[in-house]
């Protein structure tokens, strides 16, 4: 929750939904943008097929690598 707060004092609009554990937290989770989150939802699956694909391919290989 620190988090969110600060992200939220920055002006980030957040597309990651809230544990439900009280009903403020379903009410939190509406309010998202459904088409915002459908394509946060889609990048996720695309980059898990890449991974279950590719394996190691995808991984850089040197620390120099990770920023390429």
């Amino acid at each position: 929750m620190d988090l969110r707060e600060k992200l939220h004092e920055e002006g980030v609009r957040l597309l990651i939904k809230h544990r439900e554990f009280w009903p403020i937290d379903h009410a939190h989770n509406t309010r998202i943008d459904g088409a915002r989150y459908r394509q946060r939802a889609m990048c996720k699956t695309v980059f898990s097929t890449v991974k279950l694909t590719l394996g190691d391919g995808v991984r850089a290989r040197t620390w120099y690598g990770e920023f390429r």
